[in-house]
Order: structure tokens, then C-alpha cells, then sequence
């Protein structure tokens, strides 16, 4: 795969971001990524991994709000 794929979570934490530093839509207006194999399972191993990331920040936020 050409170009950097970045996963991250959203500033509020509550979605999975990802950013590709060169999205080059093709003359449909489409964008595409092909992964090979080793890099699709990379890519569903940050994807679960940032999922529970997102699902933890939830429950900090749930816990403080009825701390309160």
C-alpha cells in the first residue's frame, strides 16, 4: 500500500479515526485502499485495539458522570 494510514481515536473519544495522508479519489470521486493480507490483519488488530480504546474512555466518562 502506497501513502501512511494513520487509526486513531477522535478528539471527543468516542469514534475511530482514519487518516490517510494522500486520498487520491479515482474518476468516480471514489476512494480505495488495498491491503495486502499481513496488512489487513494489521489493520483489524489497530481497529480492535482503538475500538477498546473508545469503549474504555466511555466508561471513564459514564463512571465520572455518576460520581458526581
Amino acid at each position: 500500500m502506497a501513502g501512511h494510514l494513520e487509526v486513531s481515536l477522535t478528539e471527543d473519544a468516542h469514534s475511530i479515526s482514519l487518516k490517510m495522508l494522500d486520498w487520491s479519489p479515482d474518476e468516480h470521486g471514489a476512494v480505495r485502499i488495498d491491503l495486502s493480507p499481513r496488512y489487513a490483519r494489521h489493520l483489524a488488530s489497530l481497529l480492535l485495539l482503538k475500538a477498546e480504546d473508545a469503549e474504555e474512555a466511555g466508561e471513564r466518562r459514564n463512571m465520572g458522570r455518576a460520581i458526581r
